[in-house]
């Protein structure tokens, strides 16, 4: 594509972020115009497009999107060329990071995810409806081996100035990740799904908060070194197929785990689901001062 031709998105108002290749020299009148939710801009044209008249803003009544609103992202090389251009000059121009490639919006008139957003040394997909994130990998899938050493997941996060509820570990966030020592969820996740851990062969430890209510198939399956995980969960979280056995096979089932629960919820946990083959072990001030 060379050329975004005049009013081509006007008044898309559920529009939230804009891609536009390095090919594009010129974009037309109007063209992103009256898009009110339009909040950012990725660029990789190194000279900054031709604008024509009014492309970001109806100037005529001083409404559409106002100037100073939008964030467009460009290659640090073209900081400069795109501040003093003529139809980019008002808006904010910030280089190109690594966050802002990773990162983007898949939206509709009812919800908006911006994916695979890595804020700090973890990778989310973001809900900006509900403010909520989910920890995933990479690109998303099992080829990422995206974590090593240990890794403590926040219970928030901020990006764009907006703050997210980490809820989810994401299916395969860390599946083959191998160089994974130990993880700590915080007490905002709810859910941990399907081989969020698998095959972490090099994980010692795993410390669970007291809200997870589900944990996905074989979410652990085949951490052949884990010898404990501590849950502070009082009510035993739902499992699903496998969680603590073997991605391939039964040489790994399991029952060597320790898993360290509030006193007062033993009992439920050896007689639950999925738990009731490990060894169930009231939380102790030793095992608290060890994670």
């Amino acid at each position: 594509v060379t050329t975004i031709g005049d009013g081509a998105f006007f008044v898309c108002s559920g529009l939230k972020s804009v891609i536009i290749p390095n090919s594009v020299t010129t974009i037309g009148d109007y063209a992103f115009a009256w898009c009110d939710g339009l909040k950012s801009i990725t660029c990789y044209a190194i000279t900054p497009p031709k604008c024509w008249i009014n492309v970001f803003n109806d100037e005529r009544w001083n409404i559409g999107n106002v100037f100073g609103t939008i964030n467009v992202y460009v290659p640090a090389s073209a900081l400069e060329d795109y501040q003093n251009a003529r139809g980019w000059k008002n808006l904010q121009i910030l280089p190109i990071t690594e966050d802002v490639k990773n990162s983007y919006y898949c939206a509709s008139s009812s919800f908006a995810f911006i994916y695979r957003c890595k804020i700090g040394d973890i990778y989310y997909n973001l809900n900006t409806k509900e403010k909520t994130a989910e920890v995933t990998s990479e690109t998303g899938d099992w080829r990422a081996k995206s974590y090593t050493g240990s890794v403590v997941i926040p219970e928030t996060v901020t990006y764009n100035g907006i703050t997210y509820s980490v809820t989810t570990i994401g299916e395969r966030a860390f599946v083959l990740c191998d160089g994974l020592k130990s993880v700590t969820i915080p007490n905002s996740v709810t859910t941990i799904g399907d081989l969020a851990f698998g095959g972490c062969s090099g994980l010692t430890s795993a410390t669970i908060g007291k809200s997870v209510t589900i944990i996905g198939n074989e979410a652990f399956a085949s951490c052949s070194d884990l010898p404990s995980i501590t849950c502070y969960a009082i009510t035993p979280p739902k499992c699903g197929v496998n969680v603590f056995g073997s991605i391939e096979s039964s040489f790994f089932t399991g029952s060597s785990i320790k898993v360290y629960i509030p006193a007062s919820a033993v009992e439920d946990y050896q007689n639950a689901d999925g738990w009731e083959d490990l060894q169930i072990l009231p939380i102790t001030g030793e095992v608290k001062n060890s994670h």
